[in-house]
């Protein structure tokens, strides 16, 4: 796990657990203003919980495999959370670009804004 700081929509910084792969990856670039707020920043969050749910985008993985003499095609779908507006709002996280997180390679599918 990777602890890194997050800029919320309105500007205080909050700290944020990131999955090893998840926090790795390079142009997801933090804040480099100090922790402001204690408000826990929760990235599977119900709406019947206290906290914040960061501003993410949806991840989408197809991988083909052989299985004998079957062909399997898997979907896998993940959200990664971004740490800033800036780069939410830039090129690199746009729909439809990719993104490397350990050895896959995603498709950014949708974005989800910010959420108390």
């Amino acid at each position: 796990m990777g602890l890194k700081k997050y800029q919320s929509d309105i500007g205080t910084i909050h700290r944020i657990r990131l999955g090893k792969d998840n926090a790795a990856v390079a142009s997801n670039t933090e804040p480099a203003e100090a922790v402001d707020s204690n408000i826990r920043v929760k990235i599977s969050k119900s709406n019947r919980e206290f906290g914040l749910r960061p501003r993410s985008v949806s991840l989408t993985l197809v991988q083909t495999a052989k299985e004998g003499e079957v062909e399997l095609t898997v979907t896998k779908r993940a959200r990664l959370p971004i740490l800033t507006q800036e780069v939410y709002d830039g090129e690199v996280f746009a729909i439809g670009a990719t993104v490397t997180i350990g050895e896959n390679v995603w498709t950014i599918s949708n974005k989800n804004p910010e959420d108390f």
